[in-house]
This record gives structure tokens, C-alpha cells and sequence, in this order.
């Protein structure tokens, strides 16, 4: 395979890459999306960026979006913050560049990243989770990535975790999404500094609104009692979500990027252990293996410049 170009639309940039075989990205360009606008105006901008960092024809054209992707057609059903409505994004683009478009959801296509270059390579099923602004996941099994029969399916963040819980702004309670994201995480965190005002967490973040996804493990590696508990809550819950990951698809790898996953081990260790005792399976008996994503913000502009690998 030749080299082929990687579009992250996004509702703030719009950046492309070209990627070479081997995954690894050559150059890249990129616009601001400037919302609201429409799909046509958005479509010129993704041809113009693709059209700078390509050196040549490339082979095809990959483009990772928000919302429900038809990967058959690269039609995206419904993108809220781009205002996206059934709109032909791949027909779109390809009339203009010439080469095969193809067009999946930006989880999807973050997730295809770590799975053929990194945390997943070499694996054949993989889940890849996204602790963000949301809970963000992508799922591939058996080397393809799963969409479900109507492109919406893999919502794990909008499992229920907890019933009559936490409000979730998809509209239901007790989401997993509403207890592991990161705006959750400071939400807790801001709950423990009220309720404990001579916690080391007023240190690490003078009020409450700038308590960050940080501020609990900065005091944790202090010693400090109230952001312990803090975290040990939030490895529990985001442990009982994983282990409902594992136990329906029984993945070799599941895979934690985004925000919050950036703490590495003062939360990787603790989580470890809580998953293990989340995971349907006997003592000794093979398992998920927990990992850290490795391709940061890149992953979502390789895995979609790796989707005609995903032929459909």
C-alpha cells in the first residue's frame, strides 16, 4: 500500500495528514471548521487541506467525523455540533479529489489508529476507550471495526452503570459516561474540596473552577486523604465500566486514551487491580490486557488514513 491522507474533522479544525505505509505521518495542514457554515462550505476546506499535503495522487482519502457514519456509503446521518444531517461528506470530497473517499465516526477511526499502528498492534480485537469530554469508544473485532446495523452502535459510555444515577446529557441517568469522563472527574473533585475545605486538593487548585482533570492525582502524589478517596471512587466506577467492556466482547486488548488517561500509572495501577475483580473469569484464566493508548492526538488522523484497509 502506497501513502494515503487522513482527515480529523473536528467541530473546532479540520486537519489532514499523509500517512505513509508505514503509519507514520509525512506532513499535515489544517484549517479552522469556523461553525456554523454549511456541509459544502466544510467539504471545500477538507479538499483544500488534502490537497496541500498531498505530493502526488495518493492512493485514497480517509476522513474520521462526529456522529453516525454509513461507512458503506460515507453518508453521515447526524452530527449535532456541525450541523450534519444526512449529508453525502464522501460523495462530496470525492467528486473533487478524484480518489476513493472513505468516511467513518472519529471514535472509530481514533480507535483503527491504535489498533494497526499502536497500543492494538498486532492483536486482532481490540476496544479502544476515550476518556474526554465524553466517554469515546471504538470497537474492532476480528480485524473490523463494529458499527452495528443502523452505524450506531459501540456507545459504551451511554451504558448504564448505575440506575436512577448521575444525569447524562444523552438524556438518561447512571451513564458510564456521566461518572468516567472527565468532566465528571472535576465535578467529584469539586464536590470533595467543598465538603473538605483543609484538603491539599485547594492547593493544587485554588477554587473550584479551576479544578482540572489533573487536580486529584497532582494531590494524590502528596498524600492527600480527600483526593484518595476521590480517586478511589472514580477507578471504581470507571473499572465497572470496563469490566462490562470485557465481559461482552472479551477483547485481547482494551485500549485507554484521551485526557485523564494521561495520569499513567498513579491511575493505571490502582485500575488493574479493580478491573480484575470486575472481569467474568476464573483465577488464572486469560483476560483483556488493560493498556494505555500510544498515538495521543495523532491516533484519529492515521486510523483515517487507514480506513481503505476497513474496505466495506
Amino acid at each position: 500500500m502506497g501513502e494515503t491522507i487522513g482527515v480529523d474533522l473536528g467541530g473546532t479544525n479540520i486537519v489532514a495528514a499523509r500517512v505513509d505505509k508505514a503509519g507514520r505521518i509525512v506532513s499535515r495542514a489544517q484549517r479552522p471548521t469556523a461553525m456554523p457554515r454549511s456541509a459544502e462550505e466544510i467539504a471545500a476546506d477538507i479538499v483544500g487541506c488534502i490537497r496541500e499535503v498531498a505530493q502526488g495522487t495518493p492512493e485514497s482519502v480517509g476522513i474520521g467525523t462526529p456522529g453516525t457514519v454509513d461507512r458503506h456509503t460515507g453518508v453521515v446521518g447526524f452530527a449535532n455540533n456541525l450541523d450534519f444531517y444526512n449529508t453525502p461528506l464522501g460523495e462530496m470530497v470525492q467528486k473533487q479529489v478524484q480518489v476513493p473517499v472513505y468516511v467513518a465516526n472519529d471514535a472509530d477511526a481514533a480507535a483503527l489508529g491504535e489498533f494497526y499502528i499502536g497500543a492494538g498492534r498486532g492483536c486482532q480485537s481490540m476496544v479502544a476507550i476515550t476518556l474526554g469530554t465524553g466517554v469515546g469508544s471504538g470497537i474492532v473485532l476480528n480485524g473490523q471495526l463494529f458499527g452495528g446495523v443502523h452505524n450506531a452502535g459501540g456507545e459504551l459510555g451511554h451504558t448504564v452503570i448505575q440506575m436512577g444515577g448521575e444525569p447524562c446529557n444523552c438524556g438518561r441517568q447512571g451513564c458510564w459516561e456521566a461518572y468516567a469522563s472527565a468532566p465528571a472527574l472535576i465535578r467529584q473533585t469539586q464536590r470533595a474540596m467543598e465538603e473538605n475545605p483543609s484538603s491539599l486538593l485547594w492547593e493544587a487548585a485554588p477554587t473550584p473552577a479551576q479544578v482540572s482533570g489533573k487536580t486529584v492525582f497532582e494531590a494524590v502524589k502528596r498524600g492527600d486523604e480527600t483526593a484518595q478517596a476521590v480517586l478511589d471512587f472514580y477507578v471504581k466506577v470507571l473499572a465497572i465500566g470496563l469490566g462490562n467492556v470485557i465481559n461482552t466482547f472479551d477483547p485481547e486488548i482494551v485500549c485507554l486514551g484521551g485526557g485523564v488517561s494521561g495520569a499513567g500509572e498513579v491511575l493505571m495501577a490502582p485500575l488493574q487491580k479493580a478491573v480484575q475483580n470486575q472481569v467474568y473469569s476464573r483465577p488464572g484464566q486469560a483476560t483483556a490486557k488493560l493498556v494505555l493508548a500510544k498515538l495521543g492526538n495523532d491516533a484519529g488522523l492515521i486510523g483515517a488514513a487507514m480506513l481503505n484497509r476497513q474496505r466495506v
